[in-house]
């Protein structure tokens, strides 16, 4: 699978399909290859390989702080929002159905 934003591309899948596309890319366009994936398009990117799979922790920390200022928030207790916090999602993506 691959995102795309203006000119930043995220390439996911299976390690030799991942290495094979890119090396695709990089045949045809001049290509910066910028390591493990960190963070995208301003959100920070954890993730966390187990033997269950790879778990991907996406957050915007940049986006709140500039919200907080922006606003002039106050810290203290967060407020009350419908979903629930820290709430870890879970969903599985068979890169044979993809």
């Amino acid at each position: 699978m691959m995102l795309s934003w203006i000119d930043d591309n995220l390439i996911l899948g299976y390690p030799e399909d991942v290495e094979q596309f890119r090396k695709d890319l990089e045949a045809g366009f001049k290509c910066k290859y910028e390591g493990p994936l960190t963070e995208y398009v301003g959100s920070k990117i954890e993730m966390t390989r187990r033997e269950s799979g790879t778990e991907i922790k996406i957050t915007q920390p940049v986006l709140v702080q500039s919200l907080k200022d922006e606003f002039d928030l106050p810290e203290g207790k967060p407020p009350r929002t419908p979903g629930q916090q820290r709430v870890k999602y879970w969903f599985e993506i068979q890169m044979n159905q993809i």
